[in-house]
């Protein structure tokens, strides 16, 4: 860790879990080493939504950009080299594809491959959960979302009356209040693991459904 690191990631829990263990391990593998975690437990910010959290972690952060993730997700070893070489003028953010990794159970792989079709997300999700080719886009999910830190304060963060759906706030302000871009890149890989088919499947979904 670097005493003025260019990389704030923050990631939301509730307590620890298996899964940000392992987050936390793959972490030490970036290849890109000017960072820092930030962790907002319950402790930190009772118990509050991720939007809530994500903003006090930012509020906390000294690095100039954030680079969110969620406690079930994972980067590859690049996720940080990348993302930084792609961050050009007028780019607000930059993200891609949320993968799913090959340690699921088949259940969970089930529920990667109804995300990654275009029925399945209403075409979305052909590119946010799986390698597609770079593009500008409007909405992205926080698990694999980096962005601009001076940009982010501008308008305010997350929007904390939001969950979820304070992803897709903050990306079209960042696009139409300020004018500037987000840039999906197929090299920026984050691994997120799936809720099982079908049942925590359908009620992830229906929550979506109902707060978007």
């Amino acid at each position: 860790m670097k005493p003025n690191p260019v990389f704030s990631i923050i990631i939301p829990v509730r307590v620890h879990t298996p899964y940000l263990t392992e987050t936390l391990n793959h972490l030490k593998t970036q290849t890109f080493k000017s960072f820092e975690v930030l962790v907002i437990t319950d402790k930190l910010s009772g118990s509050a939504s991720p939007a809530l959290k994500r903003n006090l972690g930012a509020k906390m952060s000294r690095g100039s950009f954030l680079a969110f993730l969620d406690d079930d997700s994972y980067p590859s070893p690049n996720w940080l080299k990348n993302s930084l070489r792609h961050f050009k003028k007028n780019i607000a953010a930059v993200c891609g594809p949320c993968l799913t990794p090959s340690t699921d159970n088949v259940f969970q792989k089930a529920s990667g491959l109804v995300w990654s079709s275009y029925l399945g997300s209403g075409g979305a999700g052909t590119y946010r959960n799986s390698i597609k080719s770079k593009r500008f886009i409007n909405d992205f999910p926080s698990v694999n979302l980096i962005v601009n830190k001076s940009d982010f304060l501008k308008v305010k963060g997350f929007d904390t009356r939001h969950w979820p759906g304070e992803d897709t706030i903050l990306c079209l302000n960042l696009v139409y209040q300020l004018k500037k871009q987000i840039s999906y890149h197929p090299d920026v890989i984050v691994y997120h693991h799936r809720r099982q088919i079908l049942l925590p499947h359908l009620q992830q979904i229906t929550r979506y459904a109902l707060h978007r």
